[in-house]
Parts: structure tokens; C-alpha cells; sequence
């Protein structure tokens, strides 16, 4: 995605990591000193919207979600099984994940569900270890039973992610749980980032070429009839009436990050050939740039999106990358400071967090005014011309909920109801990265959990 956006910029081969270092330290100086004022004018704590970015900040919605207020008893449901089906996510990851949220007592945590000797059983896991650890772990992260358990495949490919079908019989529900990013093959279906067209009776649709194969795969898989057997979702909904003859089962599909991208395509799919009613979608942290516009309102019938933070891959975008492109290039014409000395300030802001190093003003010299900065950094010599996207832009699908910590307390969090217009910016800093695990938006997702008690 870099490399093409590169590329499509102009901006010269004769840059080396340490330019492409510096330039995004300068804009991460920038953001900070600008969130800072943000926060300062702004009472967040009183309720007002979060930081977005310096531009288009106030021309959407954003409301927080009071959980004490009966008029939001809709919206108070949807997050809570938000946070429920969370867990579904959290154990499409199998053994590397547990074992990173449970340092020490992981294994542990296995070892009932596992079974010695799986490779020479006839009835196992595809693709999974000998002691078939990663459906150990669906077992223990999910809570459910071998039974309620209908297909797990491990098997990983390009455009071949691995996912598990299984039947909540708390919540009445088929889960298609689908895994995110954990290997080399995952990340070349991420950077396939190009918009791939499909038709539909309202028009033509555009999707993320790469995440859109594998939604292809995964329907493919979980649709198709083998030696006159059912189907993984007719066995699943056929186990379903089995076990409870009175229950009225829905379809829900839950990914995290390629996971979540991978589920919002997968159910939109579904939806446009009105496969299964009722069927609900939870993303968590997908891809920015997953779906076009017409797409994106679609998905808002039946798709919630999670994101925290400053979450980078919620923001990002062959769109996105150019403008933090351009933003990175425009902050390197306007300083007069070495590298060095951009990048030690930097460090000694992420180490020592004081005042003095936090400050930007000693590199943002007297050529402040001269170059122009931002998503509309014109006149940098690096900024996007018109017409360099050959197809429409794409967004964050669904509605989405936004949680943020506190400025004074990063262990509080607050939600928002948003829309993708919510992630313009993208910010540069550790908490790009952070706030994308797994298992940080299970946390923060908990700390606001209304059933957390129940």
C-alpha cells in the first residue's frame, strides 16, 4: 500500500528511513500540540466529541451513549452485545492469543480441552496442531461445547483466512467467527488494497479487492454441498433446532480487524442476495479502506463497527496514505531542524513525557509560515493530484462505535455513536499500533460493558 502510494505521489526514491522517521515524528509533534488545544478549549469530560483531526472535525455526528439513559435502550443493547460477541473474535486468534492475554496461565487454561494425539484421529481439526491447541482455545475463550462447535478450519492461505462456525445457545445465534491478521499470508490479503467492483440492483459496488477474495472463500466454504451433505450453515441451523426446537436462530457474522473487514463483506453478500434474515455483523476494528460509500450506508442495516482510539487500520486507505504522505513531506519543508535532533525530541517525549520535550515550538521555526500544512498541503510539490484514485474511495463500514480514554485518565474510556466520517486523520504515535490488539479492545470494550455485572 506504502509502496504504491509512493509511487503514485512522486515522492523521490532517494528518501531512507530515517526521513521517512523524522517526517513522521514532525507530524506526530503536530497532532499532539493540536489534540492538546483541542483538549484544552473543549470540556471532554462534560461530553463534547473527541479529538478527530484538524479538519472536518465537527460536519458529522458523533453522540455519546449515556447508559443510565432508558431513551438509548436500543443503543445500550447493541453495544452490550457488541461486547458480548467480542469474545467470538478474541478466539479466532486459537492459542497465540490466549496465551498472550494469559501470560504464565495460558497453557494452563488449555490443557482440559486438549487432546494428545490428534493428528491420528480421524475426526480433527483441519490444519490444526497435534494436541489441536487452537480449538482448545476456541473451547475456553468462547465457553461452549466440542457440540456446539460445527466446522473449525486452521487452514491459512492468501485470500484464505481461518474461521470457525458454532451455535450460541445463549443468544440464539449461528456464529461465523473469522480471524484477523496473524501471518505473512494474512498480510498479503491486507496490502491486495485496491477496489474491486461488484454489481448490485441498486448499482455498481466497491469493495477491497484482497478482504473481498476472502469473503468470497469464506462463503464459498460455508455455503457449499460436499458428497450430498449439508452445508457447514444447514448442519449449524439443523444442530440449532435439534438442541432447542423452539428457538428462532439468527446468523451473525464477527471478525476482528481482517476478521472484522472480512465479516462486513461476507454479510453484505448475504444481505444482498437476502440469504438470512435477521442477520447481524460485528467488526471490530476493520479496515478503513473497505467499502465504497453506497456500500457502507447498506452495511448500516445490519453492521456494527468497533474502533478505539487512534486505532491506525480503521483510518487507513490508499486515500489516507497519500495524505499522510503529503502531511509528513509538507512538516519536512517547514522545519529548519536536523533529523537528529527531530528524533531525539521525539524519543525524549515517548520516555520522559515533560514539558520541555513535548514541546514542538524549537522545531517548528520561523519557516512555520511559509509552508502549508494538513490534508490539503498544496504547494509541498508532494500533494495528490485530482483524479490519481481510479475508483471511489472507501470507508469504515457500519455503524460504529467509538471508544476513547480520558485525557487525564487513560484507564477511563467513554463511547460515541460515529460514522466512518469520524476517521479522516490519521494519527501518528505508539497508540496507532496499541489500540488496534485484540485484546486491548476487549478491555476497553469491558470497562463500559452494561452486562458486565449481570
Amino acid at each position: 500500500m506504502f509502496a504504491t502510494a509512493f509511487h503514485k505521489t512522486g515522492i523521490s526514491g532517494n528518501m531512507v528511513f530515517t526521513d521517512l522517521a523524522a517526517s513522521m515524528a514532525l507530524v506526530q509533534l503536530r497532532q499532539e500540540r493540536e489534540e492538546r488545544e483541542h483538549n484544552r478549549v473543549n470540556s471532554i469530560a462534560a461530553g463534547d466529541r473527541p479529538y478527530a483531526g484538524k479538519q472536518g472535525e465537527w460536519d458529522h455526528p458523533c453522540s455519546p451513549i449515556d447508559f443510565d439513559d432508558p431513551e438509548q435502550q436500543t443503543k445500550t443493547q447493541a453495544y452490550a452485545d457488541c461486547c458480548y460477541y467480542m469474545k467470538y473474535a478474541l478466539a479466532a486468534y486459537g492459542w497465540p492469543l490466549l496465551m498472550l492475554m494469559h501470560i504464565g496461565t495460558g497453557l494452563c487454561r488449555m490443557v482440559p480441552d486438549c487432546r494428545c494425539c490428534a493428528c491420528c484421529r480421524t475426526h480433527r481439526t483441519p490444519d490444526d496442531d497435534c494436541l489441536e491447541c487452537n480449538t482448545s482455545a476456541v473451547l475456553y475463550q468462547t465457553g461452549l461445547s466440542r457440540d456446539d462447535i460445527i466446522h473449525i478450519t486452521c487452514h491459512n492461505k492468501a485470500y484464505r483466512p481461518p474461521f470457525f462456525v458454532s451455535v450460541d445457545r445463549t443468544k440464539r445465534a449461528v456464529v461465523v467467527s473469522i480471524r484477523g491478521t496473524l501471518s505473512i499470508s494474512d498480510a498479503l490479503t491486507d496490502v491486495t488494497a485496491e477496489a474491486v467492483s461488484f454489481e448490485h440492483t441498486a448499482g455498481t459496488l466497491h469493495a477491497h479487492r484482497g478482504i473481498f477474495k476472502a469473503a468470497k472463500y469464506v462463503k464459498t466454504q460455508v455455503e457449499q454441498h460436499n458428497s450430498g451433505e449439508s452445508c457447514i450453515l444447514d448442519r449449524a441451523f439443523e444442530y440449532a433446532k435439534e438442541v432447542d426446537p423452539n428457538g428462532d436462530y439468527k446468523l451473525v457474522v464477527v471478525g476482528h480487524s481482517l476478521g472484522g473487514g472480512t465479516a462486513s463483506i461476507l454479510s453484505l453478500l448475504f444481505v444482498l442476495e437476502r440469504s438470512y434474515p435477521g442477520l447481524l455483523c460485528f467488526a471490530y476494528s476493520p479496515p478503513g479502506g473497505l467499502l465504497s460509500l453506497p456500500a457502507v450506508e447498506i452495511t448500516k442495516e445490519f453492521t456494527t463497527s468497533v474502533v478505539l482510539g487512534k486505532d491506525l487500520i480503521p483510518r487507513l486507505s490508499l486515500e489516507k496514505t497519500y495524505q499522510l504522505l503529503n502531511n509528513m513531506m509538507a512538516e519536512t519543508q517547514r522545519t529548519l531542524s536536523p533529523k537528529w535532533l527531530i528524533q531525539l525530541k521525539c524519543f525524549c517525549a515517548c520516555c520522559c513525557r515533560c514539558q520541555s520535550c513535548q514541546r514542538d515550538e524549537t522545531i517548528e521555526r520561523e519557516k512555520e509560515s511559509e509552508a502549508p500544512h494538513g490534508d490539503n498541503a498544496n504547494g509541498t510539490g508532494y500533494c495528490m493530484a485530482e483524479g490519481r484514485l481510479a475508483c471511489p474511495p472507501l470507508y469504515t463500514p457500519g455503524n460504529i462505535i467509538y471508544i476513547t480514554a480520558f485525557p487525564e485518565d487513560k484507564k477511563s474510556y467513554r463511547a460515541y455513536w460515529t460514522d466512518y466520517k469520524e476517521f479522516h486523520t490519521v494519527f501518528v504515535g505508539a497508540a496507532m499500533v496499541g489500540d488496534h490488539l485484540a485484546h486491548n479492545v476487549y478491555d476497553a470494550l469491558q470497562a463500559l460493558n452494561p452486562d458486565k455485572d449481570v
